[in-house]
């Protein structure tokens, strides 16, 4: 038997925590709220108001039942239409009273019958999504079993999703992952694998804020539930309305980042500050070398994707896999520039024509090709923004960056134009003009040492600009708060371009 296969078996045990035991453990008070306030009242949503850490909090429990004939009444913890309004209707009422929410869930999914599917059960789903993902008060779900299919996801949408050691969170279960791919249910075990469901592999895929310990019985485990619980409560606690609904909004987004080398790259420090604010991060490379180097920075490989920028052929075939394998993405993070070492020292009058080419090529063209290929795809989303970078080099005689300053100074154009051409379908572009900073592109500047210090020289603090620093307003760029930008050349580089 697999690991993940292990984990499986853990989350559908019959003796772990279940519902009625969480809230008689966790909550004091608690008060049971019956009906959708449409004539149901689906027994396997279990919710109410209870005392938690000394506060009011709404409760909302998937509920398996004990005793055969209840658990028959509840579909074994699967719930129908009317168990999805109720939910969504308590949720709704806690936000009015401005009561946070907490929602346990072990199901195997929604509940598949005839009346259900009757009855509406994926409109309900998709209400109870819409209406979880909207209100204006703290939600944090644990999965503290089974987290199976959009019977999970619908109540596992608030602002942060923790899951117990002994859980699982998929799409559907092993068994039938098997029979639909390989015709074969035996091949569960392999499924398990395949299907990423583990605590550990969904945390590390950023599916999940954290995984709670297991450790000790069952009053233990409350007791860390319960600490888990207060800390994360208090944070959320803090922040306004409007930033965890933005918070929310951000973690289903996703974002293509094109050009990460190493964690110096300027590409890294975009990739890690979307990622800071919940967005999703898909990233390319150019070849297997460069792909190599993001296994070994911990990338995981199943957000990687091969496009090589100086191929048509290579781009099409890249925004097709991520469209295929992600949908449509929010933003697009254009990192890429070269030029060969020869044309980045001394005289601009030794470049030459192949030099000055390639250089204009991978490092302007670049961007309208990708952009291009974005739109013909429709693989920007709505209201979607790309953002790529350039130096004050486009726009100053720099020490020996000669063809690069060039290439730049076209790349700002492209921008301009594009956020013009493009902005009539929604989308914006920009430009951060980065400050000077140790990267391996800046390495290869004939003079970089001399390049560094002078940049720091000018800067108004007398420190270079940071990744940090260049990741936050690219973020910024990316998210709707910038939405009143397009065609811009924002300035990270700590006031060298104003000397």
């Amino acid at each position: 038997m697999t690991d993940a296969m292990e984990t499986v078996r853990a989350a559908r045990a019959s003796d772990k925590l279940s519902a009625h035991y969480l809230r008689a453990h966790l909550f004091s008070d608690f008060v049971e709220l019956h009906g959708d306030r449409q004539g149901g009242d689906d027994p396997a949503i279990v919710g109410g108001i209870g005392l938690f850490a000394g506060q009011a909090v709404t409760v909302i429990t998937t509920s398996r039942g004990h005793k055969l004939e209840e658990r028959l009444a509840k579909h074994f913890g699967q719930p129908e239409p009317a168990g999805y309004r109720k939910a969504a209707r308590l949720v709704k009422d806690a936000a009015r009273f401005k009561r946070p929410v907490l929602i346990f869930i072990d199901t195997a999914g929604a509940f598949p019958g005839k009346n259900a599917e009757y009855a509406g059960q994926g409109q309900a789903i998709a209400q109870c999504l819409t209406d979880i993902g909207q209100a204006e008060t703290p939600i944090i779900s644990v999965i503290f079993g089974e987290g199976g299919s959009g019977g999970a996801l619908a109540l596992a949408c608030g602002d942060e999703v923790w899951m117990m050691e002994k859980s699982m969170y998929s799409v559907l279960s092993p068994e039938g992952f098997a029979s639909i791919l390989w015709k074969d249910a035996g091949r569960a075990d392999e499924a398990a694998e395949l299907l990423g469901l583990t605590p550990e592999a969904l945390l590390k895929a950023q599916v999940i804020e954290g995984v709670i310990k297991q450790e000790g019985n069952k009053d233990d485990q409350c007791r860390e539930i319960a600490r888990i619980l207060k800390e994360e409560l208090t944070k959320l606690q803090k922040l306004p309305a409007s930033c965890l609904l933005n918070r929310r909004y951000e973690r289903f987004r996703k974002f293509l980042v094109m050009g990460v080398a190493n964690k110096r790259s300027i590409a890294w420090g975009c990739a890690e500050q979307i990622k800071a604010q919940d967005g999703e991060v898909i990233y390319s490379y150019q070849n297997d070398r460069l792909q190599k180097s993001l296994v070994k920075l911990g990338l995981p490989a199943d957000r990687m994707v091969e496009c090589d920028v100086a191929s048509d052929e290579s781009i099409d075939a890249a925004f097709e896999q991520v469209k295929e394998k992600f949908g449509q993405i929010d933003g697009l993070v254009h990192a890429v520039a070269f030029a060969p070492k020869n044309e980045l020292e001394g005289s601009i009058l030794n470049s030459s024509r192949e030099g000055f080419l390639t250089a204009q090529n991978i490092s302007s063209y670049s961007l309208i090709a990708v952009a291009k290929a974005a739109q013909e795809k429709e693989l920007l989303a709505q209201r979607a923004s790309i953002v790529t970078l350039t130096f004050i080099g486009a726009e100053r005689a720099i020490t020996n960056y000669n063809t690069m300053g060039i290439a730049k100074a076209a790349l700002k154009s492209s921008v301009h134009y594009l956020a013009r051409d493009l902005g009539k379908t929604g989308s914006r572009v920009n430009a951060i003009s980065a400050g000077a900073m140790k990267t391996l592109a800046v390495t290869g500047i004939g003079g970089h040492k001399e390049l560094l210090e002078q940049s720091r020289s000018l800067t108004v603090d007398g420190v270079n600009v940071s990744l940090e620093e260049l990741g936050n307003c690219c973020a910024f760029l990316l998210s709707d708060l910038s939405s009143g930008l397009t065609g811009d050349i924002i300035y990270v580089d700590k006031g060298v371009h104003l000397s």
